[in-house]
């Protein structure tokens, strides 16, 4: 049965490795993980048990492209699959959500943050279920190299549905995160399923470079390496654009891409170059997962990659149709300098722990937590606040209640006199909330209408199905219940600045294997699949290190110039002018030396010309001079 379905609806005459036995497994109702490479399959192995179910399942992604493009083949293939996310209009969710609880929908893809909406949940509770699918599912582990906070509560709520089966999916995972996913989703050892990680078709390449002659290196890959498409990857978007336009200006189709676009933007690049309407993408680690592009014959890393497991992961995007494809790392000792300020400069202070948890202690019996600006207030990165959260529930402080929106719009799509179905005075309060210029505060509406907050979201949740409205909502709000309010403040602040600080020395230490990659003296395919558990009988014939091509035995970071007065009197001049956000040394230090950082994106301090300023400069002595400046010492 399994053979033919796979013959009759996707045109293929065996299963690939692995594949059979997942959905054998998924089709008896046991919890799977699988490891698969990428390219290796992974999107059969819930495609089809999804056909031989009348019952719902479930793929949980967080790449709207991919659910886009997968929900487009599966329609074009008559089958009856949806996609419920952030693109679609309020009109287009509600008539998702009618046909889900009418069982008209075989094939449901949702993001995390969807898939977690109160709206959602209650719907699902409701409608039986046959498989529930996490994509991407390394994102889940704070141990992983591209976490989500997003991925914390699926577990949870994966379990609450019961569905018949759960398949957990990633092309790339460690023995350690594997081990924490298969305990977080309750799948036994033996039910994990992986195929080897080792791709022939792809040729490794580490080229030593220094900062000055990179961009000619790209240019030489371009025009003498195989002819089609390419992926270059870079690690900041400045550079995306900035190298993106050299290519063009010497005769290569380019295009950038980076997480600061808008969607619609983002989404015509990719379409751009799934459509081969040019032959470069110069992108962040933002693009790639999910990408279905089969004929990218070179991936090439601009700047050096944060951790083996990434370099592998965004490699893999290359030669997905089997044939012979490069990926090459230029590696810079300028890089090492970066990449380490970015660990470094993540760490989190004790007195913004200690700010936090003195907020959980005040909070009385609901804390209401803005994940968002939390991190803007504290300057912490989403998936840092992401950990942050999980470690005060894991020390049992507080406990998950419901994931809301605190901020609406309400804008009425046509013309009536009244408002259908609606009481007088419940006509007034969204007639007053329509009429707003600013978003309304759903946490002020006893004081503003006398109607409790759950009451005003039931009535908008009403007058959103009917139709007459649109509804926009933002302030992403998670509300926890206080378990323990009564802990020791500073003891707690120390241990959960200890658990980061593991987190920080795993980020050095993945970084300290790549430069170990770059300067050894055995097979770089072989060193790479170790780091998955895999051991490859022999070397694989064509790396950079089996081709015999010379390599340093070491790379260094240069000597860096030291602050002058020039760059002191500027560090001076930027404090002086008390540019919102900047109130601390640690974010005037990210803002002069172009670290990433959640306060200068929200107030838009990239924006002004100083920003990057000092990037040349030792980001260790910047920071000891704003912080001079900061106590008023100079």
């Amino acid at each position: 049965m399994l053979l033919s379905t796979l013959q009759t609806h996707f045109g293929h005459s065996e299963f690939r490795a692995g594949q059979q036995l997942v959905i054998e497994q998924l089709l008896a109702g046991v919890n799977t993980l699988a490891l698969f490479p990428t390219g290796g399959g992974k999107s059969l192995c819930y495609q089809l048990p999804a056909l031989l179910s009348k019952d719902l399942t479930i793929v949980i992604s967080p790449l709207l492209a991919l659910m886009k493009d997968q929900v487009d083949s599966a329609v074009a293939h008559g089958r009856n699959a949806l996609r419920y996310d952030s693109t679609l209009d309020s009109q287009e969710k509600q008539l998702c959500l009618a046909q889900i609880e009418s069982q008209n929908v075989n094939l449901l893809y949702l993001s995390p943050e969807s898939f977690a909406s109160k709206e959602v949940q209650q719907l699902l509770k409701r409608v039986p279920i046959h498989l529930i699918a996490i994509d991407e599912v390394h994102c889940y582990s704070e141990w992983g190299h591209s976490f989500r906070p997003a991925y914390l509560h699926l577990p949870r709520l994966i379990r609450a549905l019961k569905p018949h089966a759960v398949l957990a999916l990633t092309a790339t995972a460690t023995k350690k995160v594997a081990t924490e996913i298969r305990k977080a989703f309750r799948i036994k050892r033996d039910h994990q399923v992986s195929t080897s990680f080792y791709r022939p078709n792809l040729s490794y390449t580490i080229i030593p470079t220094t900062l000055e002659d990179r961009t000619q290196e790209v240019l030489k890959l371009l025009n003498t390496g195989p002819a089609g498409s390419c992926i270059i990857y870079v690690m900041r978007q400045i550079d995306t654009m900035q190298l993106s336009a050299h290519l063009e200006s010497h005769g290569i189709t380019s295009r950038s891409y980076h997480a600061g676009m808008d969607s619609q933007a983002r989404e015509k690049v990719q379409n751009g170059f799934l459509n081969n309407h040019f032959r470069v993408i110069v992108a962040t680690i933002a693009f790639g997962m999910g990408i279905d592009k089969k004929d990218v014959r070179q991936v090439i890393h601009y700047h050096m990659p944060k951790s083996p497991e990434g370099w592998m992961q965004e490699s893999g995007r290359a030669g997905r149709d089997g044939k012979a494809a490069n990926c090459t790392l230029l590696a810079c000792g300028d890089d090492i300098r970066h990449l380490r300020s970015f660990i470094e400069m993540r760490d989190i202070e004790p007195r913004a722990l200690e700010s936090i948890l003195r907020t959980i202690q005040s909070a009385g019996k609901l804390w209401l937590c803005a994940p968002y600006m939390l991190g803007v207030q504290h300057d912490l990165s989403a998936s840092t606040i992401g950990i942050l959260l999980l470690h005060f529930e894991q020390l049992k402080l507080i406990k998950h209640q419901v994931t809301s929106w605190r901020y609406l719009r309400v804008r009425k799509l046509r013309y009536s006199a009244t408002i259908s179905g609606l009481s007088k005075r419940q006509a007034n309060i969204i007639q007053s909330i329509s009429e707003m210029s600013r978003r309304f505060d759903t946490f002020e509406s006893e004081d503003a209408f006398q109607i409790p907050r759950p009451q005003l979201l039931k009535l908008i949740d009403t007058i959103e199905s009917s139709g007459e409205f649109s509804i926009q909502r933002s302030g992403w709000t998670e509300e926890y219940k206080v378990i323990n309010a009564e802990f020791d403040l500073k003891e707690t602040a120390k241990h959960l600045h200890e658990q980061h600080a593991l987190l920080s020395q795993q980020d050095h230490q993945r970084l300290d294997a790549v430069t170990s990659l770059i300067t050894t003296k055995s097979c770089i395919t072989k060193r790479l699949l170790q780091g998955f558990g895999e051991k490859l009988a022999q070397p694989c014939g064509h790396c950079s290190t089996c081709r015999k091509e010379p390599r340093p035995r070491k790379i260094t970071a240069p000597t860096l110039p030291e602050l002058e007065s020039e760059q002191v009197e500027l560090i001076d001049k930027i404090h002086k002018e008390s540019l919102t956000g900047l109130n601390n040394s640690k974010t005037l230090t990210k803002f002069l030396c172009d670290i990433p950082s959640p306060k200068i994106r929200y107030y838009r301090l990239y924006k002004h010309p100083y920003h990057g300023a000092l990037t040349r400069y030792d980001y260790h002595e910047v920071e000891l001079q704003s912080q001079i400046r900061m106590q008023g010492l100079h």
